[in-house]
């Protein structure tokens, strides 16, 4: 198994970035690649998380993100999650 974390800024509202992941999570999860005799499939997790005026620098924003990011994966990975920052 791989794991890899990625950071992606969207100037848009939180519902339409929830959207956006899980149509992306669903197609990525449609994919089966055959390699040899077995075939592998990919899953994906998404954190969401909105900046707010109560964050004190970016790193309170990316923190919720990552918190998020983990929830998805601690309940069961192939999900996406969103935290509030209130």
């Amino acid at each position: 198994m791989v794991a890899k974390s990625s950071l992606l800024f969207c100037p848009i509202q939180t519902r339409l970035v929830r959207f956006f992941c899980e149509t992306v999570r669903k197609k990525i999860a449609e994919i089966k690649i055959k390699a040899a005799d077995t075939v592998v499939s990919v899953t994906i997790s998404f954190g969401v998380s909105e900046a707010c005026s109560s964050d004190e620098d970016v790193h309170d924003w990316l923190s919720r993100s990552d918190e998020a990011l983990y929830k998805a994966k601690e309940g069961g990975r192939n999900r996406s999650v969103v935290v509030s920052g209130v």
